[in-house]
């Protein structure tokens, strides 16, 4: 199955890599850190059908952006929405919870760019000041919360958004 999600050979470390029935058995973190060390972000996010996604969500955000603003890119990935906007002068702060993802984010940052990163978990916001972003994505967590979490526990407080 690794050879299908992953597009360079195993490393020695994945070779040992957890059962399905074993990632399902691990917390929130433990399982996404295991699922992206099998998957590979950056080919997801190079096919067609993510470009469009790509393309049509930066569309209408640009429609709401303006000079200055900050954004807040909650489970940033490998950094698609954060390095485009960083690099077009926006001060960004991407939060991500798998430590591969984010290890790939940070080595694709150039001097130039004002992008805070973090690990962390959607479900905790409380690291952030209220009202701090002009913009918030909330794209891949928002498709893998659990059923019994709700956006409460997402968004504690009111955001204006």
């Amino acid at each position: 199955v690794s050879y299908i999600l992953k597009s360079e050979p195993l490393k020695p470390e994945e070779q040992k890599m957890k059962t399905i029935d074993e990632i399902r058995m691990l917390d929130d973190a433990e399982q996404v850190n295991e699922i992206y060390n099998i998957f590979d972000e950056d080919s997801r996010l190079s096919s067609p059908a993510s470009r469009v996604e790509f393309l049509t969500t930066v569309r209408y955000a640009d429609q709401y952006l303006k000079p200055g603003m900050r954004i807040l890119d909650i489970g940033a990935g490998t950094g698609a929405y954060s390095l485009y906007y960083a690099s077009r002068g926006y001060r960004v702060d991407a939060l991500e919870l798998s430590d591969r993802n984010l290890n790939v984010l940070r080595q694709k940052i150039t001097p130039e760019m004002n992008i805070s990163c973090q690990k962390g978990n959607a479900l905790d916001l409380s690291g952030y000041p209220d009202n701090c972003f002009d913009l918030v994505f909330l794209m891949g967590p928002l498709n893998t919360c659990i059923v019994k979490r709700t956006a409460e526990h997402v968004f504690p407080k009111p955001c204006g958004y």
